[in-house]
């Protein structure tokens, strides 16, 4: 779908970001940003071993990276996990043992980073909360998971991605949504 609407309104306004004070500037996405900022994610997630049916925790507040982050895990067709930020570690715990996590991405602010519940994941990537970027581990200037203001530079090129949409049908799993009241203030 999101590539239907690239072709047809490539220019036209897709995000409209208004964060909260200090949480970096207004932004507005095309869709053709948009597209490219997502690609570049998918391209990141990639790099770092996610695949189709692998599950990705997404713990993360509302935000333009949480959004790249869900589309790249459909792109490709890995199963994108939003859990409540507001977990408590034990909470936390249980939606990666409960979903099958291989890995997360948090706001270090969150209180994910660090913890037993993320220690059995694959990798924790950590977003900085300023730039909506997750360092890739590779030196600086060398592209990043989301890269609105660099190209990732992994060269995958991304051959498999349009075949692990084409592979899902409506019964393949795409996104589990965990919401519940938790304790934590």
């Amino acid at each position: 779908m999101l590539d239907e609407r690239v072709r047809r309104r490539r220019d036209h306004p897709f995000l409209l970001w208004e964060p909260a004070p200090g949480d970096g500037p207004r932004r507005t996405w095309s869709y053709g940003e948009f597209h490219r900022d997502v690609e570049a994610t998918a391209a990141g997630l990639a790099a770092r071993g996610v695949t189709a049916g692998d599950t990705l925790i997404i713990h993360l507040d509302n935000s333009p990276a949480f959004l790249h982050l869900w589309f790249a895990c459909g792109w490709l067709g890995a199963v994108a996990v939003d859990v409540n930020t507001r977990y408590a570690e034990d909470e936390l715990a249980h939606a990666i043992a409960l979903t099958g996590a291989v890995a997360i991405v948090t706001d270090p602010r969150l209180g994910a980073v660090g913890t037993a519940a993320a220690a059995g994941l694959r990798w924790v990537a950590r977003l900085d909360p300023k730039t909506g970027t997750v360092p890739d581990g590779r030196p600086p200037g060398e592209g990043r998971i989301r890269g609105s203001d660099q190209p990732a530079r992994s060269g995958l090129g991304l051959p498999g991605l349009a075949r692990s949409i084409a592979a899902s049908t409506p019964a393949t799993r795409s996104s589990i949504m965990i919401r519940s009241w938790t304790s934590r203030s």
